[in-house]
């Protein structure tokens, strides 16, 4: 591909400065220049073409620093969608219209139902009701967060759950409570015997191939170039690998490989055992740099660990404050093998119980082993003590923010039914953490979020309100933070806590040019309108890979 001057046109570097420019120049991939028209075309030479940009606005491809892109893609390809305010008979309905279409004996996948039904879900009549709508086919149906599980008795036989299958660590298999038998309703790591049965049922390499592509194209949609992958298993990280090989993988992946059971299923090698593989599937794109940890549940089923106790209620009674999944020397001697393999830690953390338990074992890693470049996360960085959001900078923390999780939404509205009112007014506290200096990363948890779609949070880190307009007022509207940052943890922020700011992030010379073509300024429109922000194209390392 020629070099190529981009001129006439509105250019958000998004640099530390934040810088804009007149013109950059790219060759062989990679940024060559940025700065005037001038001194562009003196950098890249007499023989280049020009992209007129006829005034339209260009920033740096965006990272979403917590994406779960074959899920994802399984998702739109394969998966019947259950908006998550369907009503229990709605659900019903979904299925019923899915078994319409798929042949006997293969397996229903779909999601997200509203785990407020978990009551109801919970007996042998609701299992008796999805048998009836499945006609018999195996059903597999995920809640809003993705941790728990609705099945029916196809597929817990597909399973081999009987009604003397134990509960699993961390897990609970749902029992009717009148007389004790499995429901088909499962919480938290009882999940990953469904989900296991399913996957060898129903994937194999070539559809986990056609999968990888179908999301990393709709990334490009949304004008993403980058990602962290937040839970990487030895398939998916292969199949990324193999497709960068190819030339045929158009999005920068860090990998986040699973250190130990989690609440999913995940086929392949865990822990130890993946980190020795891990240089099999360092490309140029795809950087297996980090290692995932649950470290507690989600708020809605009383799972997240909690500094302070739940609201009171039948199903959590009094003074409950959920549990973590290990104890303080169980995670810090984890941590230390993670470290000791190169690797920084992704930590999933929904109460701010588990960010405290996190900030924990990293102190005592660094008085046990000194200081370290390496940079852990904590992901989702929603529920934070204001004491341990100055520990995060101090200790080089990340708080991966996950956006469309907290403003006002039915997200939210599902936290605030189970938890006290002063514990969610210090929740999500984005310009405390820029204030402190903490490192900033936004992250859509696709498909746990409906959509990656990046602009929307961007807006919601703007106004801390619902972009939609559906769900009224606004969330700690004191934490808002400026354009600029918001498009910043998404650019520059997000590579700095992903291990990429040399390669991506801004556009600066020797940079990746990973950049999108808008349809107007993010940093100066009117900030109700981000959301309705337009991607015209996509370009990835030089190549355009999207066009609207």
């Amino acid at each position: 591909m020629r070099p190529y001057l981009l001129v006439n046109g509105i250019i958000q570097t998004c640099d530390v400065a934040g810088n804009r420019v007149d013109a950059f120049g790219v060759a062989d991939g990679r940024i060559v220049a940025a700065g005037s028209v001038e001194s562009a075309r003196k950098a890249l030479g007499a023989d280049h073409d020009v992209i007129d940009l006829d005034g339209r606005a260009v920033m740096p491809g965006l990272i979403d620093a917590h994406n779960h892109h074959a899920l994802g893609g399984r998702a739109d390809l394969f998966e019947t969608h259950v908006p998550p305010t369907a009503t229990y008979d709605e659900v019903l309905g979904y299925v019923r219209q899915a078994a319409e279409n798929t042949p006997p004996g293969k397996w229903i996948l779909g999601g997200a139902f509203d785990i407020g039904m978990a009551g109801r879900l919970n007996s042998e009549a609701a299992l008796a009701d999805l048998d009836v709508a499945s006609a018999g086919r195996p059903v597999v149906l995920r809640d809003l967060s993705y941790h728990n599980r609705w099945s029916n008795s196809a597929a817990m036989s597909a399973a081999g759950i009987t009604d003397n299958t134990p509960d699993p660590t961390n897990g609970t298999i749902g029992r009717d409570p009148a007389n004790g038998r499995p429901t088909g309703f499962m919480l938290e790591a009882a999940c990953a015997m469904v989900d296991a049965a399913m996957e060898h049922a129903t994937f194999d390499d070539a559809a986990n191939e056609r999968v990888a592509r179908h999301a990393v194209a709709i990334l490009n949609q949304y004008g993403i170039t980058a990602i962290q992958d937040a839970m990487t298993s030895f398939g998916m990280a292969q199949t990324a690998a193999s497709l960068d090989r190819a030339g045929e993988l158009n999005a920068w992946i860090v990998a986040s490989l699973l250190a130990h059971e989690s609440p999913a299923y995940i086929p392949g090698p865990i822990g130890q055992e993946l980190f020795a593989l891990k240089d099999q599937f360092r490309t140029g794109h795809v950087r297996p740099n980090f290692a995932k940890i649950f470290l507690d549940g989600v708020p809605m089923t009383g799972t997240a660990a909690m500094l302070e106790p739940y609201r009171a209620s039948a199903g959590f009674g009094c003074c409950y404050r959920g549990g973590a999944t290990m104890t303080l020397p169980q995670l810090s001697r984890l941590l230390a093998d993670i470290e000791k393999a190169g690797l920084a830690a992704k930590m999933h953390c929904a109460g701010d119980g588990a960010t405290r338990l996190a900030l924990d074992a990293i102190e005592v890693l660094r008085d046990f082993n000194g200081p370290s470049l390496l940079r852990h996360q904590i992901a989702h960085a929603s529920l934070i003590d204001g004491f341990d959001t100055e520990r995060m900078a101090r200790l080089n923390v990340t708080a991966e923010l996950s956006p469309m999780m907290w403003f006002p939404n039915v997200f939210e509205e599902s936290i605030r039914q189970v938890l006290e009112d002063a514990v969610l007014e210090k929740s999500f506290p984005v310009a405390d953490f820029l204030k402190a200096g903490v490192v900033i990363a936004g992250g859509s948890d696709w498909p746990v979020a409906p959509s990656p779609d990046p602009w929307v949070e961007i807006e919601g880190l703007v106004t801390r309100r619902d972009p939609s307009g559906t769900f009224p007022g606004a969330n700690r509207p004191d934490q808002a933070i400026t354009p600029l940052d918001a498009m910043r943890a998404f650019t520059l922020y997000a590579a700095r806590a992903i291990g990429l700011e040399e390669e991506i992030g801004s556009l600066e010379v020797g940079k990746s040019a990973d950049f999108v073509i808008l349809d107007h300024d993010v940093a100066t429109c009117p900030v109700d309108d981000i959301a309705d922000t337009r991607v015209l194209s996509t370009w990835f390392a030089g190549r355009k890979v999207y066009e609207r």
